[in-house]
């Protein structure tokens, strides 16, 4: 027997005669009233219970619906209040004295040299500074001797290392080159040994302060110059000097430091490679010309520029060149360099490095010998202006047009102006036929 599919109610089969018709009741059927009547009543009864049906099934959607909502609403409350308090114990967690002790660097365990068993142990200032090729720590010795300590990065390899250390030991003791004791063999990799210089450079001097004086760029200069002039007696080349590699001992002494990109001048080199750092790369660097001395003069004189303007010139960048950028630079409202500043720069950085100021020049210039010339600085030139300036004017300092003509007068008696008292600068007044030459 059919069943209804939506009341579930049985349904008895209706005869079908070809020759009544049922909705008609007026209508002679054949049939008895009775039978006529409960046909009706059991049509009228299925219509009945199928509307029913609809509703029932409508109603049966519709409560699923507002469940599976309610169900859905009360899962995104519980979500949120989950990530509510996941981000609360995040911040507790950030607030305890464990999470910032994490975040804190190891410190390395002592170096020992497997050749003699001498130790080193890393003080606790640690970390001095990191480079492109490894970090640098303090370290004593058993003899409470404090040393500054080149660590190797894995990775990098032993040529490298190696020709740093020919370097080191080609450039030999000088007064304004981090002095070198050796390598240290230690089971994790070779380091390098050097003398502790002060913590900082003049890159963080000129970070600290902008820029500097007149008085303190010739102290600063003059020292760099003798550190360069003996490294290219030597036949070499710095090839990467910046403020970061200009360091410092006790009483400001300068001391040029990291030869791990020097090189040894090579008068029959037909191309050079690309050296130096952005910024202060010299322009034969960047056309991949042969390197000269001329190289670490132009670096230099970006150096200078630099102290004495506050801001880098930019004169060489990628592989791109600004042959008139200076000439702009020097010429507009904020330059800050004077006349005989002025002049010493263009001469250091002129493109051509043939036409380039050779450092054996570089004391004649006016620059050096009629401004005033300190004979020794403190550390506090680090933040802030040395004492021999005074409310933006120098101490008892006369001005430059006097001073040449004292120089004029007195230059019967003074043929030579020595620009540091700690160093003999004989060799900046050496006749160097070979070394213009080599330029």
């Amino acid at each position: 027997m059919p069943v209804n599919r939506h009341s579930g109610v049985s349904i008895a089969p209706i005869t079908h005669y070809p020759y009544i018709s049922i909705g008609d009741s007026s209508q002679d059927t054949g049939l008895p009233l009775q039978t006529i009547d409960s046909i009706q009543r059991s049509s009228e009864y299925l219509e009945t219970s199928s509307q029913t049906a609809r509703g029932s099934w409508s109603s049966l959607q519709l409560f699923s619906s507002e469940k599976s909502n309610g169900s859905q609403t009360r899962a995104a409350e519980s979500q949120e209040m989950n990530r509510e308090d996941s981000r609360e114990e995040s911040k507790e967690r950030n607030d305890t004295p464990e999470q910032e002790t994490r975040t804190e660097p190891e410190k390395p365990r002592p170096f020992v040299d497997k050749r003699t068993g001498e130790e080193y142990a890393v003080a606790q200032e640690g970390l001095l500074g990191e480079g492109g090729f490894g970090s640098v720590y303090k370290v004593t010795n058993r003899k409470s001797e404090c040393f500054a300590l080149k660590w190797y990065w894995r990775g990098v390899r032993d040529m490298d290392i190696q020709h740093e250390v020919a370097m080191l030991e080609a450039a030999g003791k000088h007064t304004h080159l981090v002095k070198y004791f050796g390598t240290v063999e230690d089971p994790r990799g070779l380091c390098l040994l050097f003398e502790l210089c002060l913590s900082g450079s003049l890159d963080t001097l000129l970070r600290n302060r902008g820029v500097i004086t007149e008085e303190e760029t010739r102290y600063f200069g003059a020292e760099i110059a003798t550190g360069l002039i003996h490294l290219h007696d030597q036949g070499m080349i710095h090839c990467d000097l910046k403020p970061d590699n200009i360091l410092f001992a006790s009483g400001m002494r300068v001391r040029i430091g990291d030869l791990g990109l020097a090189e040894r001048f090579d008068s029959k080199s037909e191309d050079g490679g690309r050296v130096g750092t952005e910024g202060f790369r010299a322009p034969e660097v960047v056309d991949l010309k042969p390197h000269t001395y001329a190289l670490d003069v132009f670096s230099f004189g970006c150096m200078i520029y630099l102290m004495l303007q506050g801001e880098e010139a930019w004169l060489t960048e990628g592989k791109k060149k600004h042959p008139k950028r200076l000439e702009k630079l020097l010429d507009m409202n904020e330059c800050k360099l004077k006349p005989n500043a002025k002049d010493l720069v263009k001469l250091m950085l002129e493109f051509d490095p043939k036409k380039r100021l050779h450092l054996k020049n570089l004391s004649s210039h006016k620059f050096f010998t009629l401004g005033y010339f300190p004979t020794v600085l403190n550390e506090d030139v680090f933040h802030s202006v040395p004492d021999f300036i005074t409310d933006g004017k120098r101490k008892a300092i006369p001005s430059e047009s006097e001073q040449e003509v004292n120089t004029k007068v007195n230059a019967k008696v003074n043929t030579k102006v020595k620009l540091d008292p700690y160093c003999d600068l004989a060799i900046l007044y050496r006749n160097t036929d070979s070394y213009e030459a080599d330029l």
